[in-house]
């Protein structure tokens, strides 16, 4: 295992940590049955290695076996705000400072939490150590692969991120149309005024008058329609009619939640 595999790993924890205040990247591995330092971290702190008195073949997270017999004792890891003393095994790691077990965690009272990648030492007094998290990167595909999936039968989903607080800009606040205020006025004061051709549907001779059924809405969208319809009658813009003609209305969703009523012409 190498330093940018250990975050990612759902069974280890690894991260900076301090020994004799020197930083040392260390990685609690569980499945390991010493404690281990390297050569070169042991020779930046404070005291000398001794014999193990035996030979140690220490299998390697990178992969590979060793043979060791050298020890470093009275050596002070630092947790949270917890000074833990640990004696080490002194060996050749290129990818970590420190190693830490199993049974050495267990005799601190500590709780490996791998998932959230948290140590919890209760020893003396609760602190806590927070390994790396790997970054999940986001997964991106072309429009053109995104049909041909939905095409097979995957399921799509749409998602549109407003922010809730964000305050509708000011006519003062908008580049261009700030210039021109008559245009663009916060409500219209009454119809506009008649033109020289008036919108009109023309129809063939002896058609008869197009009347479609109302679309189905919720009660939400009848609450709105109601208020809208108030709305428009009381400024004038429309009028109760009695013609033969019809067509349905709908709602449109807006930009900050308001809904937008639209006549279906076709």
């Amino acid at each position: 295992m190498t330093r940018e595999e250990a975050p990612a790993s759902n069974d280890v924890i690894s991260g900076m940590i301090l020994l004799f205040d020197v930083e040392a990247y260390v990685l609690i591995d569980p499945g390991s049955t010493h404690l281990y330092i390297s050569s070169e971290l042991a020779s930046k702190i404070p005291g000398e290695n001794s014999l193990l008195g035996y030979n140690l073949m220490v299998y390697l997270p990178v992969g590979g076996s060793v043979v060791v017999n050298s020890v470093r004792k009275g050596s002070l890891v630092r947790i949270g705000d917890v000074n833990l003393p640990v004696d080490f095994v002194v060996m050749d790691l290129k990818e970590f400072d420190v190693i830490l077990e199993m049974d050495w965690l267990t005799q601190h009272r500590a709780v490996v939490d791998c998932c959230k990648k948290e140590v919890m030492i209760q020893s003396l007094i609760e602190s806590s150590f927070v390994g790396d998290r790997q970054v999940v990167a986001v997964y991106v595909i072309s429009a053109l692969e995104a049909r041909r999936l939905m095409l097979e039968g995957c399921e799509a989903y749409l998602a549109h991120i407003i922010d809730s607080e964000k305050v509708n800009p000011t006519l003062e606040e908008i580049p261009v149309v700030k210039d021109f205020p008559e245009v663009f006025p916060d409500d219209l004061p009454s119809l506009p005024p008649h033109r020289e051709v008036d919108f009109s549907i023309e129809t063939l001779p002896g058609v008869a008058p197009i009347s479609i059924t109302p679309y189905q809405m919720t009660p939400v969208e009848l609450q709105e329609l109601k208020k809208q319809i108030g709305e428009l009658l009381e400024k004038g813009f429309i009028r109760l009619s009695t013609s033969p003609w019809g067509a349905p209305v709908l709602f449109v969703k807006k930009k900050y939640d308001s809904m937008r009523l639209c006549v279906d012409y076709r």
